[in-house]
């Protein structure tokens, strides 16, 4: 019933009733998309999908470069290009986002939709996640162009790190993937969307295919290895692409796994069935971090850091329609990564609905996605919220509700997932109009935390665990 996406894949859209907008919020069963998106599996909470073959096939990859600076590589179902000079593929610049009656001036600022030859339909722009990485942040997306499609990694401010294209008539499209430091992965279909390739960049080596796959997968990248999803959670080694189990299939730590997150060396994610936890996989033995039953009800949103983990209790609503909030927790991390010290409490209101996927840390700040509770009996699928941030280190707390008055489009904001926070900003996967379009777009905006205001004092409470 809920559900939630693997390490910054877009969650639960805050959008009005009014068809105006035409909003499919919170669907546990998204449709196939035709320019070569995946349908999720039906109801899983994590949207995965299913493994059917045995593993990867290294490949040599470059078979010839072209004079427009774009070489070719080898996937037969599926033309592939890269980029063999990226700092000539045109960069991103920023603009200020939509004027908002909550945010204060300056706050946010969006991705500006100034590349030349972008197509101005809906979906000409898509975030497909963003790392912190050596004091950096790093930004993967996906650009629609009339008669192609292009996934970029990108520096937050500064060059491309790499880039992938490829013909938009041939059916074939970048489907998942992320950028860190100097490195880039992208998964790409072939147009029956049955087949999948992994493709990998590395600074100073040339683009190549590194793995073949005869489903769809959706690819993890993490400071250890490419993390690729599928039949369980596997990891490549980013130089050598050979292969290790962080955990298989027929675990219970699989089970329904999404929302990971990287805080080297360490990996957590989300799993369990019929109740969510909290585990590490690093080490290829996933270790039960935060115990549903024992630490929390069930987990909902969490965030974590090297030294401390946040998380949410959900339970059903009474109609059994939706899971809300009525805890916020957070606890000090031990050395090994796991839980040291008492539990503590954080102030929060009595119920909101949960957001999946809607939390990250950095900086000792949480910043986290939270939506309005909703009424019995109404749709599950449209609510509105906001942006909420709590700073440990001064103890101020922020509440930010966004626009999603109908009523006046140009002062949409919608934020869907939590990618990154740095001491300075938090990153975050938006919907928002765009008057030239005129459409709904997805995009990535940043928050400046100094302009969100002075903030409120917070406390919290001691709440050890029964």
């Amino acid at each position: 019933m809920k559900s939630t996406g693997l390490f910054g894949a877009v969650a639960l859209l805050f959008c009005s009733a009014a068809p105006s907008f035409s909003c499919a919020c919170g669907s546990t069963t998204p449709a196939a998309e035709a320019d070569g998106g995946v349908a999720a599996d039906g109801g899983r909470r994590d949207g995965g999908f299913l493994d059917l073959d045995a593993g990867p096939r290294a490949d040599g990859g470059d078979s010839g470069s072209a004079p427009d600076g774009w070489a070719s590589l080898d996937f037969p179902e599926c033309p592939i290009e890269y980029a063999t000079r990226p700092e000539t593929v045109v960069g991103l610049t920023w603009t200020a986002c939509p004027a908002s009656r909550n945010l204060p001036a300056g706050a946010c600022r969006r991705i500006a939709f100034d590349t030349p030859g972008l197509d101005a339909s809906s979906g000409m722009f898509r975030p497909t996640g963003a790392s912190e990485d050596g004091g950096g942040v790093f930004l993967a997306l996906r650009r629609k162009y009339m008669n192609s499609l292009e996934f970029v990694a990108s520096q937050l401010d500064g060059p491309v790190l790499g880039a992938v294209r490829t013909k938009q008539r041939n059916g074939c499209a970048p489907f998942s993937g992320g950028a860190l430091a100097n490195r880039f992965v992208v998964s790409v279909l072939d147009a029956s969307q049955t087949k999948s390739v992994v493709v990998r960049g590395i600074s100073g080596k040339p683009v190549e295919v590194v793995a073949r796959y005869n489903t769809p997968r959706t690819l993890i990248p993490i400071k250890q290895g490419i993390g690729v999803y599928g039949g369980g959670l596997r990891l490549l080694d980013w130089e050598t692409s050979a292969e290790t189990t962080l955990v298989p299939g027929s675990s219970p730590a699989f089970t329904d796994l999404a929302d990971l997150q990287d805080v080297h060396p360490r990996l957590y994610g989300l799993a369990g069935k019929p109740r969510y936890q909290i585990y590490e996989y690093s080490s290829g033995t996933p270790k039960l971090i935060v115990a549903a039953g024992r630490d929390v009800g069930e987990v909902g949103s969490y965030a974590a850091s090297a030294e401390r983990m946040f998380w949410s209790n959900i339970t059903l609503d009474a109609d059994r329609q939706a899971y809300s909030e009525d805890a916020l927790y957070t606890q000090t991390l031990a050395p090994d990564g796991t839980l040291s010290g008492t539990r503590q409490r954080l102030p929060s209101p009595p119920r909101r609905r949960y957001v999946p996927g809607g939390a990250r840390f950095g900086c000792n700040v949480v910043a986290r996605l939270y939506l309005d509770p909703r009424p019995l009996g109404a749709p599950t699928g449209t609510g509105t919220g906001g942006l909420e941030v709590f700073n440990f280190t001064t103890l101020k707390h922020w509440v930010i509700p966004t626009p999603t008055d109908s009523a006046d489009p140009a002062s949409f904001i919608g934020i869907d997932t939590i990618n990154a926070v740095t001491c300075t900003e938090i990153i975050a996967s938006i919907n928002h109009f765009d008057p030239v379009s005129p459409q709904m777009q997805q995009n990535f905006a940043r928050f400046d935390l100094s302009k969100l205001g002075p903030g409120e004092p917070f406390a919290m409470t001691p709440d050890p665990v029964p």
